[in-house]
């Protein structure tokens, strides 16, 4: 029972040095860098979200069986470029 408390304490220190170390990295970048960053991280989400939205497209349009061999390559490929997609500019 020791070695659990004790694994969860070190866990514990060890996300804070994690923590400590990201604030002083985000402590020295520029506003620009922060800006940038913060773009990629929304724009990770919305690819995130919409890989969810055309794998549901591609089952339920083409079936389940070609969502299982090709959907998740197709629809990743698409999620990765939805405002194309979604803009209509493709």
């Amino acid at each position: 029972m020791a070695s659990s408390i004790d694994s969860l304490k070190y866990s514990n220190v060890l996300a804070l040095r994690v923590l400590i170390e990201i604030k002083k990295f985000i402590n020295t970048m520029n506003t620009m860098e922060k800006l940038i960053i913060g773009i990629l991280i929304v724009y990770g989400i919305s690819v995130g979200i919409f890989g969810l939205y055309y794998n549901y497209l591609y089952a339920v349009e083409n079936g389940f069986l070609a969502w299982l061999f090709f959907g998740e390559i197709v629809a990743s490929f698409k999620a990765l470029i939805w405002p194309l997609f979604e803009f209509k500019i493709i």
